[in-house]
This record gives C-alpha cells, sequence and structure tokens, in this order.
C-alpha cells in the first residue's frame, strides 16, 4: 500500500513545500479509522472536507501542522503513513492555496461519537467502504478519498 505514497521524510516535504512557492500551505488528512474514511462537515457553509487546515507560523514543518490541525478538529492523535497529492486549490473569492493530502490513521472505532469536534464543524462522518462521498465535497478531496479507496481494496484484496 505504502508504494503509491511519497514519502514524509524531510528533504521531500521541503521540495514540496518549495512547489508552494508564495501560496499559503494548508495540510489535509485521508484520516483511516479501521478501514473507514473521516470527512467533516464545515459549520459555516455546509461543506465536507478532510480534517486539517493552515500552516501556522508557529508550526515547525507542515507535519507539525497537520497533526496539530488534525488534532484540533478530530481530538485524535494521528499517525501519519504518507502524501497522497499536493494541489492548487482556488477559493471562490480567486485566492488560492496550495494543499498538501496526507494518508494517516487512527486506531479508533468508526463512530462519529469518538470525535471531539471542533467549532468549525458540526458534523463527523465515517465512510464505509464502497460509499460515495457526500456533496458538497471540493474536487481535490474526492481525488485524495478515491486514491485511499482503491489502496484499501487492493490491500483487502492482495
Amino acid at each position: 500500500m505504502h508504494g503509491d505514497l511519497i514519502p514524509t521524510d524531510p528533504a521531500t516535504l521541503a521540495a514540496i513545500e518549495k512547489a508552494a512557492g508564495d501560496l499559503p500551505v494548508s495540510a489535509k488528512a485521508v484520516m483511516v479509522c479501521r478501514g473507514h474514511i473521516l470527512l467533516l462537515r464545515q459549520r459555516k457553509n455546509g461543506w465536507w472536507e478532510l480534517p486539517g487546515g493552515r500552516h501556522d507560523e508557529g508550526d515547525a514543518t507542515v507535519l507539525d501542522c497537520l497533526v496539530r490541525e488534525v488534532t484540533e478538529e478530530t481530538g485524535l492523535a494521528p499517525t501519519v503513513i504518507g502524501v497522497l497529492d499536493h494541489w492548487v486549490r482556488v477559493k471562490a473569492n480567486g485566492r488560492k492555496r496550495f494543499v498538501i493530502d496526507f494518508l494517516v490513521t487512527a486506531d479508533v472505532a468508526p463512530d462519529p461519537e469518538n470525535i471531539r469536534l471542533s467549532r468549525e464543524h458540526d458534523r463527523a462522518l465515517f465512510l464505509a467502504p464502497g460509499v460515495e462521498p457526500p456533496e458538497p465535497l471540493l474536487e481535490g478531496y474526492r481525488r485524495a478519498i478515491d486514491k485511499v479507496a482503491r489502496l484499501l481494496d487492493r490491500r483487502l484484496t492482495a
């Protein structure tokens, strides 16, 4: 499963962040909990998203950002497996953000009651294998979810 992922060594992550140029960086997590993928619904607009957020000045690395944001938004401590992809998100107001999608795991039963939501979100949802993600959802997040679903399918059928 890990052969399809980009490694998280410092040199590789530095090269990915360098590709962002002057764009702000966000670290997002496709979090797998016992075969299910966690999604969060934004309170302000009802859009579904992956846990994670913007790299702050206090974050020494993008991995620090990822762990901090995922823990703040879910109450869970993620185990980082690898980088899935990186892409540029263009927001409705035209501003751009460089998004790095990571595969992470957490050893918790896939039950929304196990998630401690931040004020940013009003609902947690665990996608079972083979279930399509809800709408609205950014296409970049959908691609990352689909990639993880394929990786999980391969692992289960190997």
